[in-house]
């Protein structure tokens, strides 16, 4: 009987180390099943921050395309405007800028400047009194 008892007795500790086993076992996979579970939630985190930073990457591409359209507008307008001024204002000729000169000496005082109008009236009143 002992025989029996001891077989039953040694079959015991192995029994509860496979009961023992089989806990561990299922708490690790109950691990890896979390830690697949948060890899995967963190894949969906980082493709969701992928597409963030793309839709960002794409409108900074949008904006500097405008801006060099803009860019490009502005000195082809710079470019047209400089051609009318060129063509709108003739250059004049030694004989008209002369003329241009001595016309500008024989203006009267209210054709002058506001300045030169005071000075002049100030030297007249000067004159006056003496």
């Amino acid at each position: 009987m002992r025989n029996e008892n001891s077989n039953t007795e040694t079959k015991r500790p192995c029994s509860s180390k496979k009961e023992i086993g089989i806990k561990e076992n299922k708490k690790l996979k109950d691990k890896l099943e979390q830690q697949e579970k948060k890899v995967e939630f963190l894949e969906r985190e980082i493709l969701k921050e992928n597409l963030i930073i793309k839709e960002i990457e794409d409108e900074e591409r949008e904006k500097d395309e405008q801006c060099q359209e803009n860019i490009c507008r502005l000195a082809h307008n710079i470019q047209e405007l400089e051609k009318k001024m060129q063509n709108s204002t003739p250059k004049l000729g030694a004989n008209e800028e002369s003329e241009r000169m001595t016309r500008k000496d024989k203006r009267s005082v209210s054709e002058r400047s506001p300045q030169q109008r005071t000075l002049k009236e100030h030297l007249k009143k000067i004159t006056k009194t003496t």
